[in-house]
């Protein structure tokens, strides 16, 4: 009975390691030290992630290192064990095993890149973008894990890079849009107003804004209740402007009518941004640019940084849970308004910090947490 399971023990062993003979059959042995020590930086700050190649790449070229580094490694290590594996059998029966045991881990890490030692795949690709470069339909059908990353990238960049979309509008558009919605006596004329002067999204005409005017400095005092909530919590910031475009001097009208003061709510802001949407083609060629809503938003912050604002004050300003989400929003002074001043930033909600100072702060930590690992 103890041969028998012996005997089927051995077969086990040796299934796995022609399994790993076959994983690296064709796979480049004539790595470079320097090479194969670059490879093991990469795929150690993978692991320590705990993610893949196609999960960390951010470019073609990114993907392709990181998937280079990722074989390579991976069967580097396993043809060192098979080399070591023949030396242990005869001397070490119980090591071997161990050793051998091993193997599935490593198999499995080289299988999530499938090496291409003969590059088949690379000429299929090759051939296919050819056709498209041609204008020509394939006749076969192809993709691997980065096209399809890539598509869905492009997608998610065509839909939010609104950063981008504001840098390409006229100098002085909010103040022309603002007269467009004015000559029309637009009923949205209030709510564009607000959102020129204030940054606010879009869904916080809805949560609710208050005004408020200072007679004797003849600055606005702004309060947003925050379109982003932290369960039942109310997020509220608030801050006070005073600037020389159209859109303000409308609001002070407006605050002198109302006697100092204004509560807009339950704003329909869905009927707004298609409002401004209409406006937007009689302001600018629509082949050209396009106004949102969130072009106001992306220009107010372009106002933040042409006052020097300090991080924290413009994630406060604009209602943000961390310093680091400006990076995307413009910080471009195209667009700045002129006379623009704000003071008495304030949110309920702590602001986490994540500048330099801090980002170094966690790169140290994970440095010392990588040491002792």
């Amino acid at each position: 009975m103890g041969e028998q399971n012996n005997g089927k023990n051995e077969r086990y062993y040796n299934n796995i390691i022609k399994e790993a003979e076959l994983t690296i059959n064709g796979v480049a042995e004539n790595i470079q030290e320097a090479t194969l020590k670059q490879y093991k930086t990469v795929v150690k700050r993978l692991v320590l992630a705990d993610q893949k190649p196609i999960e960390t790449a951010k470019s073609k070229g990114g993907y392709y290192a990181y998937r280079a580094a990722w074989i390579g490694y991976h069967a580097i290590t396993i043809r060192e064990k098979l080399l070591l594996l023949d030396n242990l059998k005869s001397t070490d029966l119980k090591r071997w095993q161990g050793e051998v045991e091993e193997l599935p881990y490593f198999i499995k890490q080289l299988k999530v890149c499938e090496p291409d030692p003969k590059r088949k795949q690379r000429q299929i690709a090759i051939d296919y973008e050819k056709a498209i470069s041609r204008g020509e339909i394939p006749e076969f059908d192809y993709s691997n894990e980065w096209r399809e990353k890539a598509a869905a990238v492009r997608i998610e960049k065509e839909s939010k890079s609104k950063k981008a979309l504001t840098r390409k509008l006229p100098i002085g558009w909010r103040d022309k849009i603002f007269q467009t919605a004015f000559d029309k006596q637009s009923k949205h004329m209030l709510a564009i107003a607000i959102m020129i002067c204030s940054g606010c999204r879009p869904k916080e005409l809805q949560n609710g804004i208050n005004l408020k005017l200072d007679p004797e400095t003849a600055e606005i005092h702004i309060l947003i209740t925050c379109a982003k909530k932290q369960g039942h919590k109310v997020e509220v910031r608030r801050f006070t402007i005073k600037n020389n475009s159209q859109a303000f001097n409308y609001l002070l009208s407006q605050l002198l009518f109302h006697e100092g003061q204004m509560l807009l709510r339950d704003i329909n802001y869905k009927a707004v941004s298609s409002e401004v949407g209409r406006l937007s083609e009689k302001v600018i060629d629509p082949k050209t640019a396009k106004i949102s809503p969130y072009s106001f938003r992306h220009c107010f912050s372009g106002d933040l940084h042409a006052e020097k604002l300090s991080r924290e004050e413009i994630a406060q300003a604009l209602g943000h849970k961390t310093d680091k989400t400006q990076s995307y929003y413009s910080h471009s002074k195209k667009h700045s308004t002129t006379g623009f001043n704000i003071c008495n930033i304030d949110s309920t909600e702590t602001v986490k910090v994540m500048t330099v100072s801090r980002i170094n702060d966690l790169l140290n930590l994970i440095d010392n947490e990588r040491r002792l690992h």
